[in-house]
């Protein structure tokens, strides 16, 4: 995003920034003349201390210093099954967790910008994920994963823009509860998404979870 700048101080060269500007959700501000490089798992400016994890993508030190570790993936998949068992989802089971790296993760999609993926493993469901995403992230992207599975479970296939929408209702409400500062960047990226798929299907959803709560989400991706 760009805005007239004010007397402000570049987050790349350091120096005073005169006219147009980028920012983040952390607070950066860079020159319009820099190549802005994002990070993979919160979006934020990367700088020199961020950690290439291949295919051109970087990690921001924010999302280093919170990295997902594997005793961390436990609470946090009790807290989102928690929200979801009080809701009318109710229990998502019939599948596992795989932590992968970029490369693996690229081969499943093809899409550099998947951060997750649920797919079909036998009678079951797989659940893969970036292994160097931040916790904030990795709760966002497993939230959506996990009402993939709801979907294929209940045997729910709506139309694309009903089922992705779906998915990131089920991140917004995760990261509602989360309520700190890279959440609120997260939903507000939700929010503002300009995709008619990812954008204009979770604001859909949206809308009809804010009328009638989760059972009438549910109902919408059931008429497909």
């Amino acid at each position: 995003m760009i805005r007239k700048s004010k007397q402000i101080f570049c987050f790349y060269c350091h120096k005073p920034i005169n006219g147009r500007y980028y920012y983040d959700w952390a607070g950066h501000s860079a020159c319009a003349s820099h190549v802005v490089i994002k990070c993979a798992s919160c979006g934020q400016f990367c700088d020199t201390k961020s950690k290439e994890i291949g295919l051109g993508l970087k990690i921001c030190t924010h999302c280093q210093q919170f990295r997902i570790e594997r005793n961390d993936s436990e609470v946090i998949i009790n807290f989102i099954m928690s929200i979801y068992k009080k809701s009318s989802v109710g229990t998502v089971s019939r599948w596992k967790l795989q932590m992968v790296n970029t490369e693996t993760l690229y081969k499943l999609t093809s899409d550099l910008n998947a951060r997750g993926l649920a797919r079909a493993v036998g009678n079951d469901y797989t659940i893969f994920i970036y292994r160097e995403l931040s916790r904030v992230a990795f709760a966002q992207v497993l939230a959506h994963e996990l009402l993939h599975v709801y979907q294929y479970t209940n045997n729910i296939y709506p139309a694309k823009a009903k089922c992705e929408g779906f998915c990131n209702l089920g991140s917004y409400v995760v990261l509602k509860a989360i309520n700190n500062a890279e959440a609120k960047a997260a939903i507000n990226n939700l929010m503002n998404n300009p995709d008619e798929i990812y954008g204009d299907g979770f604001r859909l959803l949206l809308e009809t979870y804010k009328v009638g709560g989760w059972d009438s989400a549910i109902e919408l991706i059931r008429s497909r």
